[in-house]
């Protein structure tokens, strides 16, 4: 974060400090301090001639945090939207490619027993089944084919007809509500995990990155090592 004296933009820089986590701001001595985790406290802006100064610099950053943070939670919550989305459409496509979508036509007892099964290579020009559209079909593919790869995934589990391609951010909140969901559909489908930093952003692909770099058979442990403590 960087503060200037005048425009915003091209203004004479006051001062330089890289924001991690749970930064805070205050004022001692009409000194503006700041403070972060670990770190010994910085000297922002002090003037003994103008301590007026100083209050007036706190609130401005206060303002510029509180609209660094709608920020953040505006993305946060777009993230989830479009996960969510993503995950339904995977969802139906898996659906729709491996499973018949049949009308239901009532039978008597007796043709129930004796109806004969439709032949899989008819069933599409009877009407019974539906083809994805050819958007899903690409989505599917191409996700499919990163997988393949190993490179860029974590995969849960495996070892079922059907797989759902989860983006995730072990530094998003609604990412790591959506876990213990993952485990328990986990046993009757596939789960991928594309892991993505658009949350945590360097703090994320910190963790992430050495997940990705062991082999793939290691990466679902070292996954889940990232959401046993808080973030």
């Amino acid at each position: 974060m960087t503060t200037r004296i005048g425009d915003a933009d091209s203004g004479s820089v006051l001062f330089t400090c890289t924001l991690g986590k749970e930064p805070h701001f205050f004022i001692r001595q009409n000194s503006l301090i700041f403070r972060q985790k670990h770190q010994k406290d910085l000297v922002l802006f002090s003037d003994s001639d103008s301590p007026d100064e100083a209050q007036h610099l706190l609130n401005a950053l206060t303002d510029a945090l509180v609209r660094r943070q709608k920020t953040k939670l505006f993305w946060r919550n777009l993230f989830f939207g479009l996960g969510f989305l993503a995950l339904l459409a995977i969802g139906s496509h898996s659906v729709l490619s491996e499973t018949h979508t049949t009308t239901h036509v009532p039978l008597d007892r007796a043709d129930a027993t004796s109806a004969p099964l439709l032949p899989e290579e008819h069933a599409t020009e009877k009407g019974l089944m539906q083809d994805p559209s050819p958007a899903l079909t690409t989505l599917a593919h191409n996700l499919r084919a990163a997988a393949q790869r190993k490179i860029f995934t974590v995969p849960l589990t495996t070892g079922h007809s059907r797989t759902i391609y989860v983006f995730s951010d072990p530094l998003c909140p609604h990412c790591r509500d959506l876990e213990p969901t993952l485990e328990a559909i986990g046993k009757k489908v596939n789960i991928e995990i594309f892991p993505v930093s658009l949350i945590g952003k360097k703090a994320t692909a910190e963790q992430v990155i050495p997940v990705l770099c062991a082999s793939p058979e290691h990466r679902k442990a070292l996954w889940h090592s990232l959401f046993d403590d808080p973030p």
